[in-house]
């Protein structure tokens, strides 16, 4: 059986492994080998901020805004 190394954790890292293992009825080797797989299982988050703002606001329709008629660009000052 494969095994896998922890380091750069601080020990209260370390510390709070037993508890989560525990809670779930498992080994602290099986929670650890268990991790990665639950975040690559894991369901894909919902729609985005801009989706939803926007599904909230379509029942109101597009808003069509006035073209504004523009003028030429100006020529920059010449400081000499």
């Amino acid at each position: 059986m494969a095994s896998i190394a922890i380091r750069n954790q601080g020990d209260s890292s370390k510390s709070r492994l037993p508890v989560p293992a525990a809670g779930n009825g498992l080994s602290m080797d099986t929670e650890l080998h268990g991790s990665p797989r639950s975040a690559v299982n894991r369901t894909p988050p919902g729609p985005g901020f801009g989706t939803a703002v926007g599904d909230r606001f379509k029942s109101f329709g597009s808003l069509v805004w006035p073209e504004v008629p523009r003028e030429p660009v100006q020529e920059p000052p010449n400081f000499k």
